[in-house]
């Protein structure tokens, strides 16, 4: 091949590649490429507290900042007003409001940061909320990962969440409701309840898994299952003690493993 034409090549090569470059921008404004940002907390990370006001509702949102860990709620006897508590680097994501009975955490990326596309969460928990009070309402929007430790309470409402662990809490009535989730997690040590009514709006085919670790006591005298009527659920209980189990329709599979113990089973279709 002759040199000239090795040239030619190339400068068209060249050509083509400053024409795709330039396209790109075009087509993306000229803003630069985001990436995904991953933070992960450790137990030694240096951790932020924050004194707050009582409340009774607690809205958790999302911005595009995401966790593979659970908030966490702690009821505590020796605290007489609530308490955040998140790691240090996540100060510039978190953000806190109140409003009459409601506090509402957020957590965002930096409006003046353009780098980040998504911020992952890896390692512990983001946030340790520790109160002297459950609230009795708490929704999540982008977090559906939740964890309870010291519960007493008289009425609880989940809105949105799909993984929940409840470690010696004692609860007379637990609602968890709206979640458009195919699959949810509880993990139950320790622990008490009265009445609990999962709530799904799913359209299709719901899976429910109930856990408590081998060395935990823990017993829920009635589980309600309100999903879709025509559609085939499953349940599966891991150790766990239920008492009585009530579900709409009459297509559902029942697993029962590692000695895990039911009483009355029935359909409560309306």
């Amino acid at each position: 091949m002759k040199k000239s034409t090795i040239v030619l090549i190339a400068t068209a090569v060249a050509v083509w590649i400053v024409t795709l470059v330039t396209v790109a921008l075009i087509a993306s404004g000229g803003q630069k490429f985001k990436v995904n940002k991953d933070i992960v907390i450790s137990t030694d990370s240096e951790r932020v507290t924050k004194v707050i006001k009582p409340f009774s509702a607690l809205t958790l949102s999302s911005n595009q900042v995401y966790s593979n860990s659970a908030i966490s709620i702690v009821q505590c006897d020796s605290v007489s007003t609530p308490q955040l508590t998140y790691p240090a680097e996540l100060a510039e994501y978190i953000s806190y409001s109140e409003i009459n009975d409601t506090l509402m955490v957020s957590f965002q990326c930096n409006s003046d940061d353009d780098t980040y596309n998504e911020i992952i969460l890896q390692g512990e928990s983001p946030l340790t909320i520790t109160t002297p009070v459950t609230p009795e309402y708490i929704q999540g929007t982008s977090f559906r990962k939740i964890a309870f430790s010291g519960t007493k309470a008289s009425k609880l409402n989940l809105s949105n969440f799909y993984t929940i662990r409840l470690n010696s809490t004692l609860i007379d009535t637990l609602y968890i409701k709206d979640t458009d989730s195919w699959k949810y997690s509880l993990n139950i040590n320790d622990s008490n309840i009265g009445y609990l009514k999962i709530g799904s709006k799913r359209k299709d085919s719901v899976e429910i898994s109930v856990n408590q670790d081998s060395a935990a006591t823990s017993c829920i005298k009635h589980l309600d299952f309100d999903g879709q009527i025509n559609r085939k659920h499953e349940i599966t209980l891991n150790r766990i003690t239920v008492d009585n189990l009530s579900y709409r329709g009459d297509n559902i599979m029942i697993n029962i493993t590692n000695k895990a113990k039911i009483g009355n089973v029935y359909s409560d279709e309306k």
